[in-house]
């Protein structure tokens, strides 16, 4: 995702047949106008104006976080349904959402199993949560570097929980990444 909202990354060793519920972020990716382009073993992402697209996450709650995320770089409203599985996971990762991507000056609005984020110009936070998920905390590093600011994470060591290297991944990607032990 961070590719589709920055551009100039490539990721490899992804499966667009993969059996995980989670292979429909092409579709989403695409549908929203995500430049990319298929390369030997993965995509190549060139940044591209993105529109907002309607959701069903009934098959993929593990996106929901990052969808909430990609929303804010999308014109218009994009609304997420079948949402309400996120209230029950590590963290309320409705609630979460909304409170730290208030602090980027986005809006995230719940009814229901419903989610709605509009695109916004977000700022720079100094502070955030990461509400000891690594979900949330992977889309708020996402958002902060999409829109180009620092932001420090409490609790971003969730990430080990699936994807422990994903801060060097990010410092590879040239970001400027420090991590604090805890």
């Amino acid at each position: 995702m961070l590719g589709a909202v920055k551009g100039g990354v490539t990721v490899t060793g992804l499966r667009e047949d993969s059996c995980q519920g989670d292979r429909v972020i092409f579709d989403i990716l695409r549908r929203c106008g995500a430049g990319m382009t298929a390369v030997p073993g993965g995509w190549r992402f060139e940044k591209q104006p993105l529109r907002a697209v309607d959701i069903d996450l009934a098959d993929c709650p593990d996106l929901g976080p990052i969808l909430m995320v990609l929303g804010l770089f999308c014109e218009g409203e994009t609304v997420i349904r079948n949402a309400g599985r996120l209230r029950v996971k590590e963290s309320d990762r409705i609630a979460a959402m909304q409170q730290e991507v208030e602090k980027l000056g986005g809006r995230i609005e719940a009814e229901g199993g419903t989610v709605r984020v509009r695109g916004a110009s977000l700022h720079g936070a100094p502070d955030l949560a990461g509400h000891n998920d690594h979900r949330v905390v992977m889309a708020l590093s996402v958002a902060a570097l999409g829109a180009g600011y620092t932001a420090r994470i409490s609790g971003a060591q969730a990430v080990a929980k699936s994807w422990p290297g994903f801060f060097a991944v990010l410092q590879q990607l040239g970001a400027g990444i420090e991590v604090e032990k805890e």
